[in-house]
């Protein structure tokens, strides 16, 4: 038999036993998942809080990075890997972009008007690109001035009445993103009434996320630092040798703070924010990895396992293998310690760790369109907050610290309750900085 013969005829069997091996999606199994019941499926196994732990659970037990549970009829699927996020939310996003119809929160509550909860579409998309051309990463520097000034009122704040800091963080928060928006409706051309509702509702939107998120995120921060002193002192020895004891970082400082940015990067990381997010929905019944997604599944992304435990590297030829056999590495050793250092190497940012910003904000089509003007505005009150203050544990009658319970709300959005704690000027010169904020003395 001739060598172009011998071709032909392999390319024929193989086609012949790939087509009999292959299976339709409809015969395709689940992804692995616990043990479904008749009629209520998984609905007694599904945690009524935190089901993002026991969504992590099952992914390690069934040694998958998704998972499929049944809350009586409802079909979930849950991402447990940047890899799965990237190939489901990224490139198949012209069909995980969805939302599921929501008539609590949509029709009765009446939240139309929001991004977050419409459904894929062109008003969808009208909305979107209003936002992006505020918010994207270039035009979201006009908002620099409202950023400083929120942040000087809040160091001003502090200094006043250091009692209650998450009232603080919420109050200056709002303010912020009050002004930015009092600017934001300055700046944009309204001239029609579709326009003029796309601008109300994007103002709205940035509001209603933003402020609740960023204020989390600085409680978390404080909770690290309690819990953690030694990174308070290592990003305050930092500011004083490159700013100066008493100095005020400005944006433009952002490149030369490389632990601080390491700190940012780990408060994002260690006490996720939206652990789950809000559920992205797949209409039309899909495929992954031999697996059957089901049609009209609520497919959700777990940002908390994805920032707190191994991923795998990107490269193709692994992502044929099975699961157990890969190469795993470690994303974050020791995730449940805040560690800011696991992000630098020689006292530079690492560019080889994973940003957690693959998680924090969401993902595909529907990430966060404000996630620019959150991280600047994090960024700056963390490292004024660090220029003037010392953060300590509270300290009771007999003068012993008080140990915080570290308890957060667990809800889509993830905060750190009331708690108390001490936050006092680092010196006489911080506290004069912080007086002659703005062109005001206090």
């Amino acid at each position: 038999m001739s060598l172009p013969v011998l071709l032909v005829s392999l390319t024929v069997a193989a086609g012949f036993v790939f087509k009999r091996l292959r299976k339709p999606r409809h015969q395709l199994p689940l992804p692995p998942g616990p043990k479904k019941l008749p009629i209520i499926g998984n609905l007694l196994d599904i945690p009524n809080e935190r089901q993002w732990l026991a969504y992590h659970q099952w992914s390690q037990d069934y040694d998958s990075d998704i998972i499929h549970v049944d809350a009586c009829g409802t079909s979930i699927v849950v991402v447990e890997s940047v890899e799965a996020v990237r190939e489901l939310f990224d490139r198949r996003s012209s069909i995980y972009s969805d939302r599921m119809h929501l008539p609590m929160v949509v029709d009765l509550m009446g939240w139309d008007w929001s991004m977050a909860f419409m459904p894929y579409g062109e008003r969808w998309r009208a909305h979107r690109k209003t936002m992006h051309d505020s918010f994207n990463v270039i035009a979201v520097k006009q908002f620099q001035s409202q950023e400083v000034h929120a942040s000087n009122e809040l160091l001003r704040s502090l200094l006043l009445d250091p009692n209650d800091v998450v009232a603080h963080f919420r109050q200056r928060m709002d303010l912020q993103f009050l002004h930015s928006l009092s600017m934001l409706l300055r700046l944009m051309t309204i001239q029609t009434p579709q326009q003029s509702e796309t601008v109300r509702n994007v103002a709205a939107a940035i509001y209603a996320a933003g402020a609740d998120t960023t204020a989390a995120a600085l409680g978390w921060f404080v909770f690290a630092m309690l819990a953690y002193p030694e990174t308070q002192a290592k990003a305050q020895a930092e500011l004083d040798a490159i700013l100066g004891h008493g100095v005020l970082p400005t944006f433009a400082d952002q490149q030369v703070l490389p632990y601080v940015a390491a700190l940012v990067k780990e408060v994002l990381r260690w006490r996720t924010i939206t652990p789950i997010a809000v559920p992205h929905f797949v209409a039309a019944e899909d495929e992954y990895r031999g697996y059957r997604i089901p049609a009209r599944s609520i497919v959700l992304g777990n940002a908390w396992a994805i920032l707190h435990d191994k991923v795998i590297p990107p490269q193709e030829l692994h992502l044929l293998m099975p699961l157990k056999f890969r190469l795993i590495q470690d994303a974050y050793p020791n995730p449940d310690e805040f560690n800011p250092e696991r992000f630098l190497r020689d006292g530079k940012l690492n560019p080889k760790v994973q940003d957690p910003e693959v998680a924090v904000f969401g993902f595909g089509r529907r990430i966060c369109p404000g996630r620019h003007m959150a991280t600047a505005s994090v960024w700056l009150s963390i490292t004024s907050i660090l220029a003037t203050f010392k953060i300590a544990k509270a300290v009771n009658e007999s003068g012993e610290p008080v140990e915080p319970t570290y308890d957060y709300f667990a809800g889509l959005i993830c905060a750190p309750l009331p708690f108390k704690c001490s936050v006092m000027p680092r010196s006489l010169q911080t506290a004069e900085a912080i007086r002659s904020l703005n062109g005001h003395e206090i």
